[in-house]
């Protein structure tokens, strides 16, 4: 599929040899879909193992390590864990949900514990990698949490997070109504500095720190209704994940991205 997005106003469909342009109008912004007649169903599941494939590579690249333990610490349903573990790795999951870490011991036959980080008792060193995606805005206590995943990991071990970004233009902009406030769920929100700095208190050395996702924004732009049903039900999630993948770059060039990744060691 290629993307294309023009300032212009269309709303019909053209045939062109034996492939289909679709034309969807949002508001200023068409974007144009290219197909064939008989396409692929967009399968998520492998996307995700994709997308962890990917992450794990970068991992690698900022790791001195040579072991292979890891532990994701709100590992949900444990895809990311399945594909660390096709990747060779030793893996250890921990989640809330009972619902999602069942999933993940009886339906994927990985090593879950249903709690949290305080409601695990592991050797001091014993992980080569700790990865906490979208958690630590959930935390009570980062800084305590923070200190004992670095008695967790072993020399030199990575840490590697990410949480929303709240000084990222949309949520500069947006303020109160930003989605990712979320009282109920998120207790913290950390901004670039803000984070680099909680990891130092917490004794972690930043190794890297970048911004990516630009989604919230151009739905914001967008308009969250502007496609019509029949249109979202069939190609919203194509669209979807190619302007994720399009616009990381982007956000990582000028650190406007609405998630921070960061990687630090111990």
């Amino acid at each position: 599929m290629k993307l294309n997005i023009q300032l212009l106003k269309f709303k019909k469909i053209i045939t062109i040899k034996r492939k289909h342009i679709k034309i969807f109008t949002i508001k200023r912004i068409t974007i144009w879909s290219f197909h064939h007649k008989k396409k692929r169903p967009f399968n998520k599941k492998k996307f995700i193992y994709w997308e962890s494939r990917k992450t794990l590579k970068k991992i690698g690249k900022v790791s001195e390590q040579k072991g292979k333990r890891i532990l994701d610490i709100g590992c949900s349903f444990g895809f990311f864990l399945d594909s660390a573990r096709e990747l060779g790795w030793e893996t250890y999951g921990v989640e809330i949900s009972k619902y999602a870490s069942d999933f993940a011991r009886n339906k994927l036959h990985l090593n879950v514990t249903t709690g949290t980080i305080n409601d695990v008792s592991y050797s001091d060193n014993f992980f080569d990698v700790i990865t906490m995606w979208d958690v630590i805005e959930h935390l009570g206590d980062p800084v305590s949490s923070l200190k004992k995943i670095r008695n967790l990991l072993k020399p030199n071990g990575i840490l590697a997070l990410a949480t929303p970004n709240i000084q990222s233009p949309l949520a500069r902009l947006t303020k109160e109504k930003w989605e990712q406030i979320k009282p109920a769920y998120h207790l913290y929100y950390f901004s670039p500095r803000t984070l680099t700095k909680l990891l130092e208190e917490s004794q972690l050395l930043l190794v890297k720190l970048s911004t990516q996702g630009l989604g919230g924004t151009l739905k914001w732009i967008m308009g969250r209704n502007s496609l019509p049903e029949k249109e979202m039900a069939t190609d919203s999630s194509r669209i979807k994940y190619i302007l994720k993948n399009g616009t990381n770059k982007f956000a990582e060039i000028f650190g406007i991205g609405e998630k921070i990744i960061a990687y630090a060691k111990k």
